[in-house]
């Protein structure tokens, strides 16, 4: 129950957005205008920050609402532990669709690599230990859907070190668009995908 609002959320924060973010800084990195290229990001990464926000914000304190929408009041808990997810796949939806515009996969493979490994071993540990515990169903489910939120957290980590680290100074003298006019772009490609 709690992933499939989790997968709802996603869909409308980054199923499009993405993809337009990686199209503009393509077209900005092959033309060479790095000063569009980083501006692209900063004003993606604010509205990505927003609907992360939103996303976290609804489902944290929506929890029972949802769970009983769903007809499944039970499952409030495991929304609640997945509602951080919801902020870190908006950022990292952004951070992977700037590096996959600059024709770089490998932050976003090695980030989904780590993003599995981590729902994998910690939401069957912590199962595993809330199961040893003889702790009640929905606090077992939200201990194995904690191993999404805490594989989102890790994978963020790892793109935000991955960017601090290959920054590089900008010697570009192109004078970018406007953020507004670029999220327009952003917005006009990136919602009719999702």
């Amino acid at each position: 129950t709690a992933y499939q609002i989790y997968n709802l959320l996603l869909t409308f924060s980054t199923a499009g957005l993405p993809i337009a973010i990686s199209k503009l800084t393509s077209q900005a990195h092959a033309q060479g205008r790095e000063n569009e290229k980083r501006r692209i990001f900063r004003a993606s990464i604010w509205m990505f920050f927003l609907l992360g926000v939103v996303g976290t914000a609804l489902m944290a304190f929506g929890a029972p609402q949802l769970a009983s929408f769903q007809e499944n009041p039970m499952a409030a808990q495991a929304i609640r532990a997945l509602s951080p997810a919801v902020f870190c796949v908006c950022l990292l939806a952004c951070i992977r669709g700037y590096t996959q515009g600059q024709g770089n996969m490998v932050p976003t493979a090695v980030s989904q690599v780590i993003e599995v490994v981590c729902k994998l071993f910690v939401g069957l540990a912590l199962a595993w230990y809330f199961l040893s515990l003889n702790m009640s169903v929905d606090k077992v489910a939200a201990g194995a859907i904690l191993g999404v939120t805490v594989g989102e957290v890790v994978a963020l980590l790892f793109l935000v070190a991955y960017l601090f680290a290959h920054r590089t100074p900008s010697h570009s003298l192109d004078v970018p668009e406007s953020s507004g006019a670029l999220m327009k772009k952003v917005l006009a490609i990136g919602i009719p995908i999702t």
